[in-house]
């Protein structure tokens, strides 16, 4: 067997006492210098990559070169670096290498067959012919494909990407002469060639140690190059510098290579990196790996180097906040809004998600509860027209609770107890004021994400009643101008009405009254309708207006101006609109003073009442109209019941008690009437049973049940309301009609005074409640006071851990007030539902024992 063989094959066996008796029995020059295989692999450099360093010094006794590189340029510290054997990178640098060298290939991969052959000319005996074939892949990697064959095809060798394997067939059993030798060595040959196959191939070209051992994460000899004088922004062929690799191989859950990763990235920061270079390939940062990685150590040291925290990757459009958010690394989160400033915490990515979508996402409570504290939007849609809040709602569990805590934020009191005198809560609209949107646009999406009545009873939270209560103060003007534009119409037009009815010809002010009510009505309805177009279609009092307003045109339009009385006689079609517009005109107005506050609770009863009895007609209809055609048979001599249209009309009539008994049974002579009498009498017995008597007491149980029912949603409801009605005009008075430049810059300041209210207030508590400022109602100053303290016992509560206990003491506290409640009932025996005062000074004395004494009911 060939020395060189002997040779590798002891170190690649790890025979080392092999491996020294052939090094110190040969002083042949070419064993030790000359390259083998394909890729031409010294000795030197398989003995540094099995790590046998105790044949360093025999190899360089016998004049080994330390920087000699095989044919892809590599030396033996790259392979060292690769390794991570300390050891040996410590004596090569000792010994002169090059701690800067790049490998490079010293051929053309880009041909699609090498011009050098593999084997020497020996191998082509006995007329075989030997080829190799190169392959590369994507990234560059070279595999060679070695095949040797005949007309007899005596062996067959393939090469894989592991390892090769070799089989040889043969169909004679002697061999010719000079056969033999020429396999061997065609065997060693391939004995090289795998060898070569077995070392790692390059993932890029021109590349330093200090990219292998970054990339593979070896702390100690990443440490050493360093000392030694490695470049920390040398680049690749790729322009990809060592602290673009760092992390490369490293996973999350391996404590130990973080901390090594995190150190690495700490000397590769003190030695002069570039903090901000980006990978091309992947468009990440330094910060995004560390981000990824969940590394906090790195993160900060990053940051302290002046690392941009709001880079965005060219690929996803992701920032570092992105990935922290995404995999719930909470502390890197906190670390990250310290540098962020809080108009950058909602940058999109590509797809229009921001980190709050991203942390939402993937359920991570914590990380959503911190992001919506440090400013960041709920109402923030993605591309896909998805807000922060269906996000939450969808895939974060207990998202109520989340919701609330959030909102409990916003209330904080100077003082534990507010009964102190110059107490003070001050409030944050923070979370519900996103910068560069509309003010109501958080609570739009609350109503829009939430799926049921426990979703929407958030609605109800004191930090967001008294946010629609100040902004309903705010925007009511118009409101009231709205209110007043609606009532000059339906009376404008019920005036025009009795002008036609007694044919005057022409009426100067109720015409242009009519005109310019209508107008502005139109107006109006043209804006809501481009703004929110899928919205307001839908919507009845939209088409109530619009038909009203173009209706009452219509007839306005069409009149004579210049006419005798005797001329000016009005079409029956003109009256037949007028009446309905007068109709519908003053019940759209009824609609529109539901919207108040105070009343909004009476227009929901309206509305349950009327689609109860909507519904019960409608599976009840057939009775009363097999009523209305037996009672048109039977009384076919009334007026009444003629026909029956006028039958049908008549007998609803009936059903409300109008029956008109006398009338309908008078005294007839012949024997038909006589019989028809006495049937018509047992149908008018069944309808006063079935229709009046049953059929009108289950519509009133039923809207009576129903109102019932609506006592314990009817607060949400008229939230609700409030809240679509508030946000509708928002929308109108932010057009962007009233922010050209030819509407006067004072009403244009005026509607931006009246459209915003402050984020942050500070409401005065001095002992009595009612004297507070704002008109905050009794009871919601007393929520705000409990949210209050609250907070201030348990502000220093902000983690994961924290929020879920407050949640349990948050129902506890629910359960005690609950039972403080009925407590109060028994012992006050409260009647009077008008002392609200007495109500809360006596809740106020259970809760606070110390003051019982003290106040006197």
């Amino acid at each position: 067997m060939d020395t060189r063989v002997k040779l590798f094959m002891a170190i690649e066996r790890d025979n080392i006492e092999e491996a020294l008796r052939i090094l110190s029995e040969n002083s042949d020059a070419g064993l030790i210098s000359e390259g083998v295989g394909p890729l031409r692999i010294t000795v030197l450099q398989i003995a540094i990559w099995k790590g046998q360093a105790c044949l360093l010094d025999l190899l360089q006794q016998k004049g080994i070169d330390v920087n000699s590189t095989d044919k892809l340029g590599r030396c033996g510290l790259h392979y060292a670096a690769q390794q991570g054997n300390v050891n040996i990178v410590r004596w090569l640098l000792q010994h002169g290498a090059l701690v800067n060298s790049k490998f490079v290939p010293s051929f053309c991969t880009k041909d699609n067959r090498l011009k050098e052959r593999a084997f020497n000319e020996r191998s082509f005996a006995l007329g075989n012919c030997v080829e190799s074939i190169p392959s590369q892949n994507r990234l560059g990697r070279l595999y060679l494909f070695t095949r040797v064959f005949d007309k007899n095809n005596p062996f067959s060798i393939r090469a894989t990407t592991d390892a090769f394997h070799f089989r040889m067939y043969t169909r004679q059993r002697n061999w010719r002469a000079g056969c033999l030798p020429t396999v061997n060595c065609c065997i060693y040959n391939l004995y090289f060639c795998c060898v070569s196959r077995k070392l790692p191939l390059p993932d890029c070209w021109g590349r330093t140690p200090l990219h292998l051992s970054v990339k593979n994460n070896h702390l100690e000899v990443t440490k050493l190059l360093i000392e030694a004088g490695a470049e920390s922004n040398v680049k690749d062929d790729q322009g990809i510098e060592p602290l673009l690799l760092a992390g490369s191989k490293v996973t999350v859950n391996d404590f130990q290579e973080l901390t090594k990763y995190a150190k690495i990235v700490e000397l590769l920061i003190s030695a002069g990196a570039q903090v901000n270079a980006v990978h091309k390939n992947t468009g990440l940062t330094a910060l995004h790996q560390a981000c990824i990685l969940g590394s906090t150590a790195s993160v900060k040291a990053l940051l302290n180097a002046g690392s941009e925290p709001v880079l965005r990757c060219y690929g996803t459009g992701s920032t570092p906040l992105h990935e922290a958010a995404a995999r719930g690394h909470l502390q890197i989160l906190r670390e990250l809004m310290l540098k962020i400033p809080k108009e950058c915490i909602d940058l999109p990515d590509k797809d229009g998600h921001t980190p709050l979508h991203r942390a939402a996402y993937q359920g991570h409570r914590d990380c959503v509860m911190l992001l919506i504290e440090q400013g960041g939007s709920l109402a923030a849609k993605t591309r896909m027209g998805i807000s922060g809040l269906d996000m939450i709602f969808a895939y974060v569990p207990r998202p109520v609770c989340l919701l609330e805590n959030a909102l409990n934020h916003g209330i904080h009191c100077t003082s534990t107890s507010p009964l102190e005198k110059d107490s003070y809560i001050d409030v944050d609209f923070g979370v519900l004021t996103p910068a560069n949107e509309l003010q109501m646009s958080v609570i739009c999406s609350l109503i829009n994400a939430a799926a049921n009545v426990e979703q929407l009873s958030l609605l109800q939270h004191p930090l967001l009643e008294l946010f629609l209560r100040l902004k309903w103060n705010r925007l009511r003007i118009f409101f009231v101008f709205l209110v007043l534009v609606h009532v000059c119409f339906a009376m404008s037009v019920s005036a025009y009405s009795a002008v036609l009815l007694k044919k005057v010809g022409y009426r100067y002010l109720s015409q242009k009254v009519v005109l310019l009510s209508t107008g502005i009505l139109l107006f109006h309805n043209t804006i809501q309708i481009l703004m929110v177009p899928r919205y307001y279609v839908r919507q009845l009092e939209t088409w109530l207006s619009l038909v009203c307003s173009t209706t009452a045109l219509l007839v306005v339009l069409s009149s004579h101006e210049n006419c005798s009385k005797e001329e000016c006689r009005t079409p029956e079609w003109k009256l037949h609109l007028v009446s309905i517009v007068i109709l519908l005109s003053w019940m759209h107005l009824m609609l529109l003073i539901g919207r108040f506050p105070a009343c909004g609770y009476y227009a929901l009863m309206f509305y349950t009442v009327l689609k109860n009895l909507l519904k019960v007609l409608l599976a009840f209809i057939w009775l009363i109209v097999g009523f209305a055609l037996s009672f048109s048979v039977l009384f076919h001599e009334a007026d009444q019941f003629q026909s029956s249209w006028k039958a049908l009309a008549k007998t609803v009539v009936m059903m409300m008690g109008e029956y008109e008994y006398a009338d309908m049974f008078a005294a007839r002579t012949n024997a038909a009437d006589s019989f028809l009498l006495v049937t018509g009498r047992v149908v008018f017995l069944a309808f006063v049973i079935l229709a009046s008597v049953v059929l009108m007491n289950l519509m009133i149980g039923l809207a009576v049940s129903d109102i019932q029912a609506l006592e314990q949603v009817g607060h949400i409801q008229r939230l609700l309301k409030q809240t679509e009605f508030v946000a509708h005009l928002e929308r109108v008075t932010d057009h962007r009609i009233f922010r050209s430049r030819w509407i006067n810059k004072h009403l244009k300041g005026f509607i931006e005074s009246k459209r915003r209210i402050p984020t942050k207030l500070i409401i005065n508590i001095t002992g009595n409640l009612a004297n507070s400022n704002l008109g905050v109602p009794f009871e919601l100053a007393e929520n705000l006071i409990e949210i209050a303290k609250s907070n201030a016992k348990h502000g220093d509560e902000t983690d994961g851990h924290a929020n879920g206990e407050r949640s349990k003491v948050d129902f506890k506290r629910a359960i005690d007030n609950i039972k403080l409640q009925l407590r109060v009932i028994e012992q006050f025996k409260l009647r009077d539902n008008n002392h609200s005062h007495v109500k809360y000074l006596a809740k106020l004395c259970l809760k606070r024992k110390s003051d019982f004494e003290a106040i006197n009911i």
